[in-house]
């Protein structure tokens, strides 16, 4: 149940209901800011190599990043399948 000030909101009746599409402002949001967590994962992983680092927090940390990425793209297909 969706609960909070703006469970009144159109949006949120529509995607309570499963009745939404893309022009949803609270789906394109949360679609939006599970990409941006996507791709700040993979600058990290990118360039964490070029820390100044001992190998093993370098790994860690790129370990952390894949996490996070898995985690967001999880999220995505709970959300949109």
């Amino acid at each position: 149940m969706i609960t909070g000030s703006n469970s009144n909101s159109p949006e949120t009746r529509a995607i309570a209901s499963v009745s939404y599409d893309a022009s949803n402002y609270e789906v394109r949001c949360t679609w939006v800011q599970i990409y941006k967590g996507i791709s700040r994962a993979n600058i990290a992983i990118d360039n964490i190599p070029y820390v100044t680092a001992s190998v093993e927090i370098k790994q860690q940390l790129i370990n952390e990043a894949k996490f996070i990425r898995a985690l967001l793209y999880f999220n995505a297909v709970q959300f949109w399948g």
